[in-house]
């Protein structure tokens, strides 16, 4: 993952440290139940039940370093998830409807994040905007190269994973009446309307296809 901090990697490659597995959901469950601001490493190290040493050592950077370790650990489980999802797919139309959906599903539906939004709009809105919005889009752009390859192999992948990302953002963001992205059948319809066209016209084909 491009500009990957010690602690990104830290969870990303530690999947079976106990300590660090619980250290990120006590996080998550202190999150859910104070919001960020309020969450403070005692409280994370209560809900882990382990001592504020064994947190320190573990993240010296403390709160903001354990906070990048839920987001990379977050990001992990989505990747893992939506690569089995993809696996399983033959077409790209199919492929893209479940990154959409699985991406809805764990934005919409995550505990943590919902307090965050309802109790405090004020840090979500920044990792929207400018430089934070560019680490977003180019993450979204590297996990697309990989999901994406079987079908499309140059830089029209990244392309493509960025107006998926765009298009989760938005509809995560604001939600629309006639399109669910936690529905599947509503992100198939969704993606047939307007995704596959643009690629189709990207391609330099006149109808999409879905090959």
């Amino acid at each position: 993952m491009a500009n990957t901090s010690e602690y990104t990697e830290l969870i990303l490659n530690a999947q079976d440290d106990t300590n660090l597995d619980r250290i990120v959901d006590a996080a998550l469950t202190c999150i859910t139940r104070f919001g960020m601001t309020k969450t403070s490493v005692e409280d994370i190290a209560k809900e882990a039940k382990c001592s504020r040493a064994t947190i320190y050592r573990m993240f010296p950077g403390g709160k903001d370093s354990i906070l990048e370790a839920v987001v990379a650990s977050e990001l992990g489980k989505f990747y893992s998830a939506v690569e089995e999802r993809v696996a399983r797919i033959d077409t790209l139309e199919d492929a893209i409807s479940a990154v959409i959906n699985e991406a809805g599903l764990r934005l919409i539906n995550n505990p943590a994040l919902a307090t965050v939004i309802t109790l405090e709009p004020e840090v979500i809105l920044p990792l929207l905007a400018f430089e934070r919005m560019n680490q977003l889009l180019e993450f979204a752009r590297l996990i697309g190269r990989h999901l994406l390859e079987r079908w499309i192999v140059d830089e029209k992948s990244e392309r493509i994973a960025e107006w998926i990302a765009r298009i989760v953002i938005s509809y995560s963001a604001t939600p629309a009446q006639y399109f669910d992205i936690t529905d599947i059948d509503s992100v198939k319809k969704l993606v047939n309307l307007f995704v596959m066209p643009g690629i189709s016209v990207m391609n330099g084909n006149t109808q999409p296809s879905n090959g």
